[in-house]
């Protein structure tokens, strides 16, 4: 989509929704004809950050859901963002678009290890906090006692506290390490 042109938000729900099924990672920016701006990141096909009009989290979706149009542009890439406890990508894009993606177009575009996630939607447990801190010392050494003390939030399910703790993390191979530190426990 070209950033010069307007589009609805059904339109960009079911973009984002497209990108969601082929596990992209990157932000979509979005700017209002009232010039507003606001930004819905992807991290391998999952929506872990919304921003709209100086809102975050679940203020923003409800925002962007009453929008009418604007212009928009996708950018892929990395990210370097501490994903937010949002609703479930497929609610996401359905409060976007007013239920108007199919609801088969909507399961497909939720991360295949999502509804299947150790934890995922649930509060982190004291096992699952010692996974954590153990896997990421493997990783960078002593530091990971004060990340985790700082970065971990048992508020959070399990997959929000593996995504933040691997913001944290130096090199793109020790995020890798990590990552397959914690799958191997899932």
């Amino acid at each position: 989509m070209s950033a010069d042109n307007i589009h609805t938000t059904r339109e960009i729900a079911e973009d984002l929704a497209k990108r969601c099924r082929e596990r992209q990672t990157g932000v979509a920016y979005i700017v209002s004809e009232n010039n507003r701006s606001g930004q819905i990141m992807l991290d391998q096909g999952t929506i872990v950050y919304v921003y709209y009009s100086n809102k975050r989290g679940e203020e923003a979706i409800d925002l962007l859901a009453v929008m009418d149009s604007c212009r928009y542009r996708f950018q892929e890439g990395s990210l370097s963002v501490t994903p937010m406890k949002l609703p479930a990508t497929g609610d996401i894009l359905r409060l976007l678009v007013g239920k108007s993606i199919p609801e088969t177009d909507v399961k497909d575009a939720q991360h295949p290890d999502q509804e299947r996630a150790k934890g995922a939607g649930q509060p982190l447990t004291d096992e699952q906090i010692a996974i954590l801190e153990k896997a990421l010392a493997t990783c960078i050494g002593p530091m990971a006692t004060i990340i985790c003390e700082d970065c971990l939030d048992p508020a959070l399910d399990f997959d929000a506290n593996v995504q933040a703790l691997a913001a944290e993390i130096p090199s793109a191979d020790q995020v890798e390490k990590f990552k397959n530190l914690i799958a191997k426990h899932s």
